[in-house]
């Protein structure tokens, strides 16, 4: 009776043990599909290295904003491999320049033509006409080298003596006011020089001959 009762008594340990395994081999088939399946692991995917780097330099925060000119950018980031002259700086210095080439050539041309008008004046009456905007032009450069020189200063003092009226009043005080202003600086200064300046001389002559 003895030895049936430990028969009895195996066979459920062999019912566990044959349950037991088949658990086991579960598990395992369950972390191989773990560790198989990209979403689960916890390393990131090589894909996803370089777009979180690319994020993360737009992220990066700048103090370069609108406005900011290429020397200030330097200063906030040295790194930055700036060319000064741009092609829209170049742009801009090649504008200003013929624009600059366009004033001169036109105060040249002025000048021609005005120079022109007191050699008619001077050489042919007959052919001469009187015009406002070169009577004004004188009147205004008188004692100016750049606009009416030496060459034709001459002829513009003779033709200035006729002028009469409010301009003829005008053109007096004018000379007064720089005769006045030359004495005052050379009596502060000291510089006698002033006073040989084509300004201080014309000013003079000019007065001689208004009378």
């Amino acid at each position: 009776m003895g030895k049936k009762k430990d028969k009895t008594a195996k066979v459920p340990l062999v019912e566990e043990t044959a349950e037991a395994e088949p658990k086991v081999a579960k598990s395992k088939k369950e972390k191989r599909k773990k560790s198989s399946d990209p979403a689960s692991s916890n390393d990131p995917a090589p894909d996803d290295a370089p777009s979180s780097t690319k994020k993360a330099k737009l992220e990066e925060p700048s103090d370069i904003t609108a406005g900011t000119s290429i020397d200030q950018a330097l200063l906030v980031n040295p790194a930055l491999k700036l060319n000064k002259k741009t092609k829209r700086a170049k742009k801009r210095e090649k504008h200003a320049k013929n624009k600059d080439e366009l004033k001169q050539k036109a105060r040249d041309r002025e000048k021609e033509e005005c120079r022109q008008y007191l050699q008619t004046w001077q050489d042919s009456r007959d052919k001469w006409k009187f015009q406002k905007i070169r009577q004004i032009y004188i009147q205004k450069h008188v004692f100016d080298e750049q606009y009416l020189d030496g060459a034709i200063w001459p002829v513009a003092l003779e033709y200035l003596s006729g002028t009469k009226g409010s301009a003829r009043t005008e053109l007096t005080k004018q000379a007064e006011s720089v005769i006045k202003e030359l004495d005052a600086q050379v009596k502060e200064s000291g510089e006698d020089g002033l006073l040989e300046g084509s300004k201080y001389q014309r000013a003079r002559e000019l007065l001689q001959y208004m009378g």
